[in-house]
């Protein structure tokens, strides 16, 4: 059996918050330190809004790939910074 019409929305519009955040945090090229502070603040309200471990296991990964960028040079000014946000985030604390 497939998921209820409610599932169906919420995942969908999960989906959609996380593609418009994944857009908006993809690279930290001016500021970096405002780059963290603002995706912080992003992926702490999605975790709120969306309580379920899928949501945090993807979020999780978005930094893990804004860290893996940065630590290949595209940004180097912020790496390092994610380990603690992905061990807020799988502790349920938000980022």
């Amino acid at each position: 059996m497939g998921p209820t019409r409610e599932q169906y929305e919420s995942e969908r519009e999960f989906f959609h918050d996380y593609w418009e955040l994944r857009k908006k945090f993809y690279n930290a090229k001016d500021e970096p330190d405002l780059f963290w502070e603002r995706l912080k603040l992003a992926t702490d309200a999605m975790c709120e809004k969306y309580h379920n471990r899928f949501a945090q296991d993807l979020l999780v990964a978005h930094i893990a790939d804004v860290e893996r960028r940065s630590k290949d040079g595209t940004d180097k000014s912020i790496a390092g910074k994610a380990e603690r946000s992905i061990q807020d985030v799988q502790a349920g604390n938000g980022v």
